[in-house]
């Protein structure tokens, strides 16, 4: 994107709690067993004997790795149901009170729940693989709402049926969607989700108001400021579609794109954009069809990114 000036912004911050509620929502629902007698009672095993015996929450060892900021998050919500908490970071940089940096490989000896809390980089793909998950309790879980390549799928799914592990919370594959007969749909030890942990009304409302007068500043500088000197005579515009809507009498104005913003008209705020491009000599309107906006958050609704 650098070396095409193409502008990137992000809101790195706008999903640290959903994400650490999921995750222990997870950590709980493996637990107390939730979804096995769900399950159970709708198919009319209405019996406690139908499934193992369960343990109290509370005393049992969360092993966090990446201790950053959904970690400490999470860290601080099981500390106040009594949890233990150990966590692995490569930094070990701000420490926390009552929890206790340990290596990788004695966080997953000794925990009875694994939360993974790392970016998906290089260094990370599949470091939950078969030799980690065998170094695990056969009692314990390992949960993920960070990124699907961090888990070998194939590892986990052959820890999960030989019993290397009891089960595990899946928010995230290294395919996403994955395929509709992925083996791990397959195990009721097993709960998934679509990516869903960082989705919440109260996340995409505080993403959209962060993004917006970025998004609005950034158009301003391209439009307006960075593109007002005329293409090279070289140049040649990309052809591109627009949605069409009724511009008679309408100017492409930075005034213009910014009402059209804040009212939650996606497709008028894009085609604004695009005629300033085009007026400017930028891009090249070859064909105006219905727009068909793609969003980066798939699970997200359109109408909320709209309100914000």
């Amino acid at each position: 994107c650098t070396s095409q000036k193409i502008p990137v912004t992000n809101v790195p911050d706008y999903c640290l709690i959903e994400v650490a509620e999921h995750a222990l929502a997870q950590v709980l629902s493996l637990g107390r067993k939730i979804a096995f007698y769900h399950y159970e009672t709708q198919s009319g095993r209405y019996q406690l004997q139908s499934g193992p015996t369960l343990r109290r929450m509370e005393g049992q060892t969360l092993g966090i790795i990446g201790l950053g900021n959904i970690g400490r998050k999470l860290a601080s919500k099981a500390l106040g149901l009594g949890l233990k908490v150990v966590a692995y970071s490569r930094s070990r940089q701000d420490p926390m009170a009552d929890v206790e940096f340990v290596e990788l490989d004695e966080l997953l000896q000794r925990s009875d729940y694994v939360s993974l809390h790392i970016p998906a980089t290089p260094d990370t793909r599949h470091l939950m693989n078969a030799a980690r998950l065998a170094k695990m309790k056969p009692t314990a879980y390992l949960i993920n709402t960070a990124r699907g390549g961090i888990v070998d799928e194939d590892a986990l799914y052959a820890a999960l049926t030989s019993g290397k592990i009891a089960g595990a919370g899946v928010d995230v594959f290294a395919q996403e969607p994955p395929r509709p007969d992925h083996p791990l749909f397959k195990l009721d030890n097993v709960i998934t989700a679509p990516h869903v942990a960082g989705v919440t009304r109260e996340a995409l409302n505080l993403v959209g108001c962060v993004s917006a007068p970025v998004i609005l500043g950034v158009l301003g500088a391209l439009v307006w400021g960075l593109r007002r000197r005329k293409p090279e005579p070289t140049y040649e515009p990309p052809e591109i579609e627009i949605e069409t809507f009724q511009t008679t009498g309408v100017v492409p104005s930075l005034n213009a794109i910014e009402t059209a913003f804040f009212m939650g008209d996606s497709a008028k705020t894009i085609t604004l954009i695009v005629m300033a491009l085009e007026r400017r000599g930028v891009v090249n309107i070859v064909n105006r069809v219905p727009l068909q906006l793609e969003v980066l958050q798939p699970n997200a609704p359109m109408n909320a990114y709209e309100r914000a």
